[in-house]
C-alpha cells in the first residue's frame, strides 16, 4: 500500500510539471503569436512620447469644446 502511495504521489508530481511546463510554453508560444510583447513595448513607447509632447505644451491652452455650435464657432473664427 505504502508504495502504491508513493506511485500515485510521483506521478501526480510529474503530470503537475509537465502541465506547468506546457502551459508556459503554449503561453509563451501564444504571446508571441499575437504580438502581445511588441504591443505592449510599442504601447509604451508611444506613452513616453506623449508624455514628453505633453510637458513641453503650455498649461491650459486647449479647452474642449462644449456643443457642436462651439466647434462651428471656432471654426470660423479660425478661417
Amino acid at each position: 500500500m505504502n508504495e502504491f502511495l508513493d506511485v500515485l504521489t510521483e506521478q501526480t508530481i510529474t503530470l503537475i510539471v509537465i502541465c506547468v511546463v506546457g502551459f508556459l510554453i503554449a503561453r509563451q508560444f501564444l504571446l508571441w503569436y499575437w504580438k502581445v510583447n511588441h504591443m505592449a513595448s510599442k504601447l509604451e513607447s508611444i506613452e513616453e512620447l506623449l508624455q514628453e509632447i505633453s510637458s513641453k505644451l503650455p498649461d491650459n491652452t486647449f479647452e474642449p469644446p462644449t456643443d457642436s455650435t462651439d466647434i462651428d464657432n471656432k471654426i470660423d473664427q479660425a478661417s
